[in-house]
Protein backbone atom coordinates (compact mmCIF):
# COMPACT_ATOMS: atom_id res chain seq x y z
CA UNK A 1 0.00 0.00 0.00
CA UNK A 2 1.32 3.53 -0.85
CA UNK A 3 1.29 5.33 1.94
CA UNK A 4 1.88 9.45 1.10
CA UNK A 5 2.43 11.76 3.00
CA UNK A 6 -0.42 14.23 3.35
CA UNK A 7 1.54 17.28 4.07
CA UNK A 8 2.54 17.13 0.55
CA UNK A 9 -0.52 16.58 -1.27
CA UNK A 10 -2.93 17.76 0.55
CA UNK A 11 -3.46 22.00 -0.78
CA UNK A 12 -2.62 23.99 1.94
CA UNK A 13 -5.57 25.14 4.26
CA UNK A 14 -5.91 29.25 4.69
CA UNK A 15 -6.44 29.87 8.54
CA UNK A 16 -9.59 31.81 9.37
CA UNK A 17 -9.01 35.30 9.46
CA UNK A 18 -7.63 36.70 12.77
CA UNK A 19 -5.83 39.37 13.41
CA UNK A 20 -2.39 40.15 12.21
CA UNK A 21 -2.13 36.47 10.39
CA UNK A 22 -3.03 37.20 6.98
CA UNK A 23 -4.84 34.03 6.70
CA UNK A 24 -1.39 32.59 6.94
CA UNK A 25 -1.37 28.75 8.81
CA UNK A 26 2.09 29.61 10.43
CA UNK A 27 1.83 25.96 11.75
CA UNK A 28 3.57 24.79 15.36
CA UNK A 29 4.92 27.67 17.16
CA UNK A 30 2.74 29.78 15.45
CA UNK A 31 4.04 33.44 16.63
CA UNK A 32 0.75 35.34 15.90
CA UNK A 33 -1.03 32.84 18.09
CA UNK A 34 1.55 32.94 20.82
CA UNK A 35 1.39 37.01 20.77
CA UNK A 36 -2.60 37.18 21.04
CA UNK A 37 -3.13 34.40 23.95
CA UNK A 38 0.10 36.50 25.80
CA UNK A 39 -2.03 40.14 25.17
CA UNK A 40 -5.32 38.42 26.27
CA UNK A 41 -3.51 37.02 29.31
CA UNK A 42 -1.78 40.39 29.81
CA UNK A 43 -5.17 42.25 29.93
CA UNK A 44 -7.27 39.88 31.80
CA UNK A 45 -4.74 39.69 34.70
CA UNK A 46 -4.92 43.63 34.79
CA UNK A 47 -8.27 43.64 34.77
CA UNK A 48 -8.71 42.01 38.08
CA UNK A 49 -10.33 39.17 36.65
CA UNK A 50 -8.12 36.79 38.05
CA UNK A 51 -8.32 37.92 41.49
CA UNK A 52 -12.19 37.47 41.83
CA UNK A 53 -11.77 33.84 39.95
CA UNK A 54 -9.33 32.74 42.90
CA UNK A 55 -11.49 33.70 45.53
CA UNK A 56 -14.42 31.75 44.31
CA UNK A 57 -12.46 28.75 43.99
CA UNK A 58 -11.00 29.47 47.60
CA UNK A 59 -14.66 29.31 48.53
CA UNK A 60 -15.68 26.36 46.90
CA UNK A 61 -12.50 24.69 48.19
CA UNK A 62 -13.47 25.25 51.45
CA UNK A 63 -16.89 25.91 51.43
CA UNK A 64 -19.80 23.25 50.76
CA UNK A 65 -18.56 22.47 47.34
CA UNK A 66 -15.20 20.83 48.77
CA UNK A 67 -16.52 17.25 48.77
CA UNK A 68 -17.90 17.32 45.74
CA UNK A 69 -14.57 19.08 44.07
CA UNK A 70 -11.98 16.37 46.47
CA UNK A 71 -14.91 13.53 44.40
CA UNK A 72 -14.27 15.05 41.18
CA UNK A 73 -10.49 15.42 41.66
CA UNK A 74 -10.15 12.05 42.73
CA UNK A 75 -12.59 10.78 39.47
CA UNK A 76 -10.20 12.85 37.61
CA UNK A 77 -7.14 10.99 38.66
CA UNK A 78 -8.06 7.26 38.07
CA UNK A 79 -8.97 7.89 34.45
CA UNK A 80 -13.01 7.01 35.09
CA UNK A 81 -16.08 7.93 36.87
CA UNK A 82 -16.67 6.94 40.24
CA UNK A 83 -20.06 4.95 40.37
CA UNK A 84 -22.75 7.96 41.14
CA UNK A 85 -25.10 8.02 44.38
CA UNK A 86 -28.52 8.91 43.97
CA UNK A 87 -29.36 12.29 43.11
CA UNK A 88 -25.81 13.19 42.38
CA UNK A 89 -26.00 13.44 38.74
CA UNK A 90 -29.07 16.64 38.94
CA UNK A 91 -27.01 18.50 41.79
CA UNK A 92 -23.94 17.95 38.99
CA UNK A 93 -26.13 19.59 36.47
CA UNK A 94 -27.53 22.21 38.59
CA UNK A 95 -24.47 23.38 39.72
CA UNK A 96 -22.97 23.55 35.76
CA UNK A 97 -25.94 25.80 34.76
CA UNK A 98 -25.61 27.99 38.03
CA UNK A 99 -21.60 28.33 37.27
CA UNK A 100 -22.32 29.14 33.72
CA UNK A 101 -24.73 32.04 34.59
CA UNK A 102 -22.26 33.39 37.02
CA UNK A 103 -19.91 33.35 33.82
CA UNK A 104 -22.13 34.74 31.23
CA UNK A 105 -23.05 37.50 33.90
CA UNK A 106 -19.45 38.30 34.79
CA UNK A 107 -18.68 38.55 30.58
Amino acid sequence: MDHKNPSKTAPTKKMPDMPNNDGKNEGEGNRSADRQYRENVSRHVKSGASEKAAEDARRAVEGDEADDLREAEQEGKSGGPQQARPGQGQREDQRAREDQGQRNQRQ
